[in-house]
């Protein structure tokens, strides 16, 4: 017997609470829980960040470019991290 899954209209989707790490996507009412990305993807994102912002300063078509970027933060007290 298959899984049995649950599609969400976007409305329902809006609703969800937000999560503490990571993100979702609604794929065709299916929902998408991604984990946070790692340091090589955040790397490889700001490189070509960098270039796309380059190309547009140099063509002068106008525009920003910007990249979403998930932070994972540790607690800290004081100076020392919990």
């Amino acid at each position: 017997m298959g899984a049995v899954r649950t599609t969400l209209t976007m409305d329902e989707f809006l609703q969800l609470p937000e999560l503490d790490a990571g993100k979702r996507e609604l794929l065709r009412g299916e929902l998408i829980d991604l984990p946070p990305a790692k340091r090589k993807h955040n790397q490889a994102a700001h490189r070509m960040l960098d270039w796309l912002r380059a190309a547009v300063e140099a063509t002068r078509v106008g525009g920003e470019v910007y990249h979403e970027m998930g932070y994972k933060l540790a607690r800290v007290i004081g100076w020392h991290r919990t």
